[in-house]
C-alpha cells in the first residue's frame, strides 16, 4: 500500500514537473516573440535595428518546427514572411502571408497584421495582382477596429499611398477613407481628422480642389471651436497647400503664415507642420516675386527644426534648401543657388529618394542649369518633369522648354512643347472648379457660426447656406 502510494506521488510529481517545463517553455517562447515584435515596431517605426541574436533564436526555432513537420502559430507564420520580405524574396513572403492573410494574429497589438497587410498589399501590386491586393485592403479596413488603426496610421497611410500607383488607385484610396469615416465609431477624433486631412489631399491631387477645400474648411472649424491646436495647424496648412496647387499662391501664403501664429506648446507635429508652412511659404513667395516674408519664414523654420522627429529633420532640410535655392536662382544669386542645390542632393539621395522629391529637385535644378547656361542638363532635367504627372511642375518646365527654344530658334521642339503646354493647361482649368472652392470658402466662415447656434436656429442657417450655394453657382 505505501509503495502504491509512492508510485502515486512520483508519477503526481514527474507530470507537474512536465508541466512546469511546458509551461516555463511556452512562457519563454511566448515572452522571446513579443521581444521580437517589439523589435520590430522600433524597427518600424524608429529605424532601430533588431537584435540580431534575438532575431536568429526565434528564427531558428521556427525552421526546427518546420524541419520537424509541426504546426507552426499565425505569429511565427509572420515572423517567416517578414524574414522572406527583408530578405527580397517576395514570393516566398507572399506564400507564407497569404495563409494567414485573413486572420488575427493576436497578443501583438495588430502590429503584425497591420505591417503584413502592407507588405502583402505591395507585393501583389509589383506582382500584377493589384486587384487581389485591393480585395484585401478592403477586407482589412472593414476589420480593423479604430484604435489599431490610431496607433497605426503612418502604415495604414503607407497602405493607401501604396494603391495611388493601381489603376482607378485614387478612386480605390478615396473610397476607402471615405469607408473609415462612414462606418467606424468615430469615438476617435484624431483618427477621423487624420484620415479627412488625406482625404482632401487625395481630392486635391485628384484636381477637385472644391471637395478638397470643403473637408478642410469643415474639419478646420470644428478643430478652432474645441481649441484643437495640432488640428489647427495641419489644417492651415493643408488648405494653404490646396491653394497652392490651383495656382492661387497669395491665398496660401496668407495660410502658411496663419500656421506661424499658432505655439508649438511641446507638440512636435504643430512644430512640423509650422517648418512645412515656412517651406512652403517662401515656395510662393518666389512664385509671386514678393520677397518681403521670407526672412521671418526662415526664422520659423529654423526655430521649430529641432522640435520635430529626427526622422524627418533630413527631408525637411532638403525641402528647405530647395526653396531656397529657388530663391537664389530668382534673384540672381546662382552661387548660393547651387550650393543649396547641392546639400539637397546630398541630404536627401535623389536617385533613391519618392518621385515626387526628384520632381520637386529637378523642376528648381532646371531653371538654374539654365540661367547658369549649362544646356543640357538643365534640358535632361526639365524634359523629365514635363513628362511626369505633376501638372503644376510641368507646366512650368514646358513654358521654360519653349523660351529657351524660342532663342534658338528650334521650330520642332517650339511646336512640340506648346501642344504639351496646352495640354497641360487644359488639365488645370478643368481640375480647378472656382464656384465651388469658393462654396467651401463661405462655408468655413459660417461653419463656425452654425457650431455656436442653438438648435431652433439651425433650420434657418441652413436655408442661408442654400441661399450662398445659389449665389456663387
Amino acid at each position: 500500500m505505501k509503495i502504491k502510494k509512492s508510485i502515486w506521488i512520483a508519477s503526481i510529481i514527474i507530470l507537474l514537473s512536465l508541466f512546469g517545463g511546458l509551461y516555463y517553455y511556452t512562457q519563454g517562447q511566448s515572452l522571446e516573440y513579443s521581444k521580437l515584435m517589439n523589435q520590430i515596431e522600433k524597427r518600424t517605426y524608429h529605424q532601430v535595428e533588431i537584435e540580431q541574436v534575438l532575431y536568429e533564436s526565434v528564427m531558428e526555432r521556427i525552421e526546427h518546427k518546420l524541419n520537424q513537420g509541426e504546426e507552426i502559430l499565425p505569429i511565427e507564420q509572420f515572423f517567416l514572411g517578414y524574414d522572406a520580405y527583408y530578405s527580397g524574396d517576395h514570393q516566398k513572403a507572399y506564400d507564407y502571408y497569404m495563409p494567414i492573410s485573413r486572420i488575427g494574429i493576436p497578443n501583438n497589438d495588430n502590429l503584425a497584421n497591420v505591417l503584413m497587410n502592407a507588405q502583402l498589399n505591395k507585393i501583389c501590386a509589383a506582382t500584377g495582382k493589384g486587384e487581389e491586393g485591393i480585395e484585401l485592403t478592403y477586407y482589412w479596413f472593414d476589420y480593423y477596429e479604430e484604435n489599431v488603426m490610431e496607433r497605426h496610421i503612418e502604415i495604414i497611410h503607407t497602405l493607401i499611398g501604396q494603391l495611388l500607383n493601381a489603376e482607378n488607385g485614387a478612386n480605390v484610396a478615396i473610397d476607402l477613407c471615405e469607408r473609415v469615416i462612414a462606418h467606424k465609431a468615430s469615438e476617435s477624433y484624431p483618427l477621423l481628422s487624420f484620415m479627412k486631412q488625406f482625404l482632401q489631399s487625395l481630392y486635391a491631387d485628384k484636381g477637385d480642389y472644391g471637395r478638397a477645400l470643403e473637408i478642410g474648411m469643415e474639419e478646420l472649424a470644428k478643430a478652432e471651436i474645441e481649441g484643437n491646436h495640432e488640428i489647427i495647424a495641419s489644417q492651415r496648412y493643408g488648405v494653404g497647400s490646396i491653394y497652392g496647387q490651383m495656382h492661387n499662391h497669395e491665398y496660401a501664403k496668407d495660410w502658411f503664415a496663419q500656421c506661424f501664429k499658432i505655439p508649438v506648446d511641446g507638440s512636435d507635429k504643430i512644430a512640423y507642420f509650422k517648418v512645412m508652412s515656412a517651406i512652403n511659404y517662401i515656395s510662393c513667395a518666389v512664385m509671386l516675386e514678393e520677397f518681403e516674408g521670407i526672412e521671418e519664414a526662415t526664422r520659423v523654420y529654423k526655430e521649430n527644426l529641432k522640435f520635430i522627429e529626427e526622422r524627418y529633420i533630413a527631408s525637411s532640410e532638403a525641402n528647405f534648401a530647395l526653396v531656397l535655392a529657388n530663391y537664389y536662382t530668382t534673384v540672381g544669386d546662382l552661387s548660393a543657388a547651387v550650393e543649396k542645390l547641392e546639400f539637397a542632393a546630398h541630404t536627401q539621395d535623389i536617385e533613391n529618394s519618392g518621385e515626387a522629391y526628384r520632381m520637386d529637385f529637378l523642376s528648381i535644378a532646371g531653371p538654374c542649369y539654365m540661367a547658369l547656361g549649362e544646356y543640357e542638363k538643365a534640358i535632361q532635367a526639365l524634359e523629365e518633369v514635363v513628362h511626369k504627372d505633376y501638372v503644376m511642375k510641368a507646366e512650368a518646365a514646358a513654358q521654360m522648354l519653349i523660351d529657351y527654344y524660342i532663342q534658338i530658334g528650334d521650330t520642332t521642339n517650339i511646336k512640340k512643347y506648346t501642344d504639351k503646354l496646352q495640354e497641360l493647361k487644359s488639365k488645370v482649368q478643368k481640375g480647378i472648379n472656382t464656384s465651388y472652392a469658393d462654396y467651401a470658402a463661405h462655408k468655413y466662415q459660417y461653419e463656425v457660426k452654425l457650431r455656436e447656434m442653438n438648435k431652433k436656429e439651425i433650420r434657418s442657417y441652413v436655408v442661408f447656406l442654400c441661399s450662398i450655394m445659389l449665389a456663387i453657382s
